[in-house]
């Protein structure tokens, strides 16, 4: 597992979601997304199954590996964030992640000059 894998399987909703919809929640291009996509799909992290509301296009669903990786990092950003809260105080680290979270959004809407 590499931190890119993450980025797709903690954005996976639960009864599964587009590659485009990954793509946009990690910020990444479709392309490369798909790739990841593939390589996790190759190692039975996850499954693609038709979408019930368009029959052309594929869901990307967790399949019992993937949940496992994903209960893991899901239980390692939790530990972080209590970490991280004890180390700066409750109100920093909270105003810290609100900064953080702005500027995440920020950075995927900015298009870089010329």
């Amino acid at each position: 597992m590499r931190p890119a894998h993450g980025a797709v399987l903690r954005n996976i909703a639960r009864d599964g979601s587009r590659i485009a919809e990954l793509a946009k929640c990690a910020g990444m291009t479709e392309q490369s997304t798909a790739e990841l996509v593939e390589y996790l799909r190759e190692r039975r992290y996850i499954e693609l199954v038709p979408d019930p509301s368009y029959g052309r296009a594929k869901l990307v669903r967790l399949a019992a590996r993937g949940w496992k990786v994903h209960g893991t990092l899901v239980r390692v950003r939790r530990e972080f964030e209590k970490e991280c809260a004890r180390s700066l105080g409750g109100d920093e680290w909270r105003q810290l992640r609100a900064l953080l979270e702005e500027f995440v959004a920020w950075s995927k809407s900015y298009s870089k000059p010329g």
